[in-house]
């Protein structure tokens, strides 16, 4: 029997895809970057953009919907930002770089 694999998502426009994880819990690349202790517990919803961070704004004007995540202490309620620390380590100018490549996927 083979392994079983898991294909990973294209980052082709992944800019346009914010919040990120599986289950939408990071409002930014920018945050993605930090560890799950460091981003975001709740965000607002909605269609405005942050083109540097490259994801949602921090203020939204549409909807009035904030979402409440969790972290590590309970990852299964849905909304977990816990884990997928990739990139933690990149110093600021490297993050800054990563993202910028990102943007033009």
């Amino acid at each position: 029997m083979p392994p079983f694999k898991y294909e990973s998502r294209v980052l082709q426009g992944i800019w346009a895809t914010a919040p990120y994880l599986h289950n939408g819990s990071v409002p930014t690349l920018a945050d993605l970057l930090n560890t799950s202790s460091q981003r975001p517990k709740a965000f607002q919803i909605g269609p405005a953009y942050d083109p540097v961070k490259v994801g949602l704004a921090a203020q939204q004007t549409k909807f009035g919907y904030t979402l409440t995540t969790t972290g590590c202490e309970d990852r299964t309620s849905g909304v977990s930002n816990c884990g997928h620390e990739f990139g933690t380590k990149l110093s600021p100018d490297q993050k800054a770089a990563l993202l910028e490549y990102l943007k033009i996927l």
